[in-house]
């Protein structure tokens, strides 16, 4: 790997039916230096199979297979084994925007004071369609009870830390990069969601 390439880590269990869309999203990516890491936390299903037939058209997805210790144990073993400069974090029943890594990139490289990047998520149902936009702050209740402002001291605008990125004019044009130092907030609760999580 070089050191312009993503790691992401995708811990399934049990998932063959929904870990292609994940993977079809990470294909999809603008930004195409990355590696899959599928870790599989002892499937019963044809996860393997599915998985194998991926890897014989894309190289940059790997498969590791362990017994069944949960989905933490699953991501540890997955940092354990990466090797790209970033790392993403990808549930298997998730998936991304195809700009997504491309925009975290260009902040971590714009704000290198940074050592996290998260984005908002959109909760759909089975079928695909939105139920919830900007499902974050409704998630996570800390957000209503700090507040933006407590939470996040810096704030550009998306346009400038990354003027070439390829996504929705209206999305750049009026999305804040916003950040500080969390700690004090994560005492209320968790306000970071793992599928959105670059680092």
């Amino acid at each position: 790997m070089t050191s312009t390439t993503a790691t992401v880590i995708i811990p399934t269990y049990n998932r063959a039916n929904r870990l292609p869309a994940a993977i079809a999203s990470l294909q999809q990516q603008t930004y195409e230096h990355w590696e899959a890491l599928i870790i599989d936390d002892g499937s019963k299903d044809n996860t393997a199979e599915v998985v194998k037939a991926i890897i014989s058209q894309d190289q940059r997805v790997k498969y590791h297979y362990q017994e069944n210790g949960g989905v933490s144990a699953a991501r540890n073993t997955g940092l354990r084994i990466a090797s790209g400069a970033w790392i993403g974090f990808l549930d298997s029943d998730d998936t991304w925007d195809a700009w997504k890594l491309s925009a975290q990139i260009a902040c971590l490289k714009a704000l290198p004071e940074i050592g996290m990047v998260w984005t908002d998520m959109n909760a759909v149902d089975d079928a695909g369609t939105i139920v919830s936009p900007r499902h974050l702050r409704h998630m996570y209740s800390a957000y209503r009870r700090v507040g933006n402002r407590r939470i996040f001291q810096h704030q550009r605008r998306l346009a400038e830390i990354a003027p070439d990125l390829q996504c929705p004019d209206d999305l750049k044009a009026n999305t804040s990069v916003c950040w500080g130092d969390i700690y004090p907030t994560m005492i209320y609760g968790n306000i970071v969601h793992t599928s959105t999580v670059l680092m």
